[in-house]
């Protein structure tokens, strides 16, 4: 890079980096079809039925590439994202509105139809996750009424908690988060393509991942929840 370039080489990096994070080429490089076979992250399998669960900002992209790749494999999904316009995607796939960055009664209304979804699934079904930013206001269960739980999300919004804190947080009041769909989904595992922002986190940050099983691990502590104004850890 030098000077006299200064502009140009700047908005190749920023054309690069753009091009580098585009959904539907990302998802298009994990997944394959093949006779009698569909290629995930590298792993093949043999399922009987192919479901999607497309959710987050980056939704709508992320699930069209899948279904043109699965084609006539493509089994039913639930698309989650926050516009309310109703985008153009292929059967079997259903959208549903959210909210973001605080959840709503839509988002509440959208992950009931992903359970749904999942709540008949076989040991030979294959799911796939897809998940991008935006997801935990989008997809959401919580176990609080929803004002408060919309008043907990603001809190931690406005709080400058580190996301692990929230995460942590999150957790305690959302039956989603941590592992809710692979509960939902069971007996049939989850797979998501690799590109996840969630799986390129520090371990501490996966108890927001919802397609991940819950494995035992520490509750929140007083200590997670002193990053809010006005709560302190006791002792």
């Amino acid at each position: 890079m030098s000077f006299a370039t200064f502009e140009q080489d700047v908005a190749a990096l920023a054309l690069a980096a753009v091009t580098a994070a585009d959904p539907a080429a990302l998802v298009s490089s994990q997944i394959a079809v093949s006779p009698g076979a569909v290629m995930v992250a590298g792993e093949s399998y043999a399922p009987a039925r192919i479901l999607v669960v497309s959710v987050g900002k980056a939704a709508v992209a992320m699930a069209a590439a899948a279904a043109v790749i699965l084609a006539d494999t493509l089994t039913g999904g639930v698309v989650i994202s926050k516009t309310t316009a109703v985008p153009d995607l292929p059967p079997p796939l259903r959208y549903f509105p959210g909210s973001h960055p605080l959840p709503s009664q839509l988002s509440l209304q959208a992950t009931q139809a992903v359970y749904d979804l999942l709540a008949d699934t076989q040991p030979d079904d294959l799911v796939l996750c897809l998940i991008s930013g935006g997801a935990s206001a989008l997809l959401t269960r919580p176990v609080l009424p929803l004002a408060q739980w919309q008043a907990l999300n603001d809190a931690l919004l406005r709080s400058g908690c580190a996301i692990n804190d929230v995460n942590t947080i999150r957790q305690q009041f959302d039956t989603v988060k941590g592992g809710g769909l692979a509960q939902w989904a069971a007996p049939r595992d989850l797979r998501q393509p690799s590109f996840s922002a969630m799986d390129r986190q520090p371990a501490g940050a996966y108890r927001q991942r919802p397609h991940r099983a819950r494995t035992a691990g520490p509750a929140a502590s007083a200590g997670d929840f002193g990053c809010l104004p006005g709560v302190g850890a006791a002792g």
